[in-house]
């Protein structure tokens, strides 16, 4: 029997789709997916949902978890597989609820699930427009019956009536322990930051607010004009965190590759961590960025070139490359036309089991706006 591959839409003005592979062996079928070996589902149609979505599956279940934004009441919601009981999707197997409704919140969500034993670790990193804050939802999944508990807190705390806006852009990834740990921008109206939080043992950090006091160590990394309005994270072999993000503080643009390293870096606000960018030299690079660290710890970055409107792949060679820190750590390459939009387009890279990059993108260089 076939393999058939999912896109799951959630409705909104338009319609957004999103693609969340399963197996290991899409290189092993280079010739691409008729249409009829994809199922096209319809998770939530009631509101005005889908803006700032972001898919995770678990890794022992393969059960599949959405985060998204509902436009009308500024709500995070949280649709699931696995649930006990469902309430959307085809045949109400999915299950969807507001997971935060306190003032405005859930723009910029990012969604991972993992950790070892019976018990799922899920956490939803986002922003909160009111207090101009990062949070984050904690929350617990039994593997076996699928009941969710949950909490959600503030973790680096902002305060508009000064201009200070923290999570605007957020990433997270999990470690294999389910250690979680948030890459975001901090916007300080004339500059931004990029900082990382990670969970550690309460009372033992320097951020976290309300059932999350000091239950996080927030550190800021580099700064610059013009920082952070992409950005990834990925945890590689050995529990090494990178963090990618895009900058334009110069005459040409491109992403650059933070590498906790511990001491020693070169980011200009923390030593604990490398800065290296990943520039080819004369064009504007980096923006929808995605970072994967695949087998035998390789980082792979998918961005567009916006002066091409290009998507372009960048895998880490260390020697021998045409761009990056000194001019050959990386291999630079042109992957696809792509087009332009005013909306972000959307871009995201995983690898599999074979160490095969695999690029989901939008491509409008038709005039359409194609999956590819």
């Amino acid at each position: 029997m076939k393999r058939k591959h999912r896109i799951v839409r959630t409705l909104l003005y338009g319609v957004l789709f999103m693609a969340a592979f399963s197996g290991p062996a899409l290189a092993s079928e280079p010739e691409g997916f008729p249409a009829s070996e994809w199922l096209v589902d319809v998770i939530d149609a009631t509101r005005v949902v889908g803006y700032f979505v972001s898919v995770a599956t678990d890794p022992f279940t393969g059960e599949s978890y959405i985060s998204y934004y509902e436009g009308i009441d500024g709500d995070l919601w949280l649709a699931r597989t696995g649930a006990p009981t469902g309430n959307c999707g085809p045949g109400n197997t999915w299950e969807c609820q507001v997971v935060d409704s306190v003032g405005v919140v859930g723009k910029y969500s990012s969604i991972t699930v993992g950790g070892p034993g019976p018990i799922a670790k899920l956490y939803i990193s986002y922003y909160d427009w009111n207090s101009g804050s990062l949070k984050v939802l904690e929350g617990e999944v039994n593997r076996e019956t699928g009941a969710l508990s949950y909490t959600t807190d503030i973790v680096d705390l902002g305060d508009p009536g000064i201009s200070v806006y923290k999570g605007k852009r957020t990433a997270l990834a999990i470690t294999s322990g389910g250690t979680p740990q948030v890459a975001y921008q901090v916007d300080l109206g004339t500059y931004q930051v990029i900082k990382y939080a990670k969970r550690v043992a309460p009372g033992t950090g320097n951020c976290g607010e309300g059932g999350a006091l000091d239950s996080w160590q927030c550190d800021s990394i580099h700064t610059e004009i013009g920082i952070g309005d992409y950005i990834d994270i990925d945890v590689g072999p050995g529990g090494i965190t990178n963090i990618a993000f895009h900058t334009t503080f110069s005459f040409d643009t491109f992403p650059i590759i933070a590498t906790l390293v511990g001491t020693g870096g070169s980011c200009n606000i923390s030593d604990a961590w490398q800065c290296g960018p990943i520039r080819n030299m004369g064009y504007d690079t980096g923006e929808e960025l995605s970072l994967a660290i695949g087998i035998g710890g390789v980082k792979h970055l998918a961005y567009r070139n916006a002066d091409t409107d290009s998507l372009e792949w960048a895998r880490y060679v260390g020697s021998g490359g045409n761009c990056g820190p000194n001019g050959n750590t990386w291999q630079c390459e042109w992957i696809d036309d792509i087009g332009f939009d005013a909306m972000a387009s959307g871009i995201d890279i995983e690898t599999d089991n074979d160490a095969n990059p695999i690029i989901v993108y939008q491509d409008v260089s038709s005039g359409d706006f194609d999956l590819n």
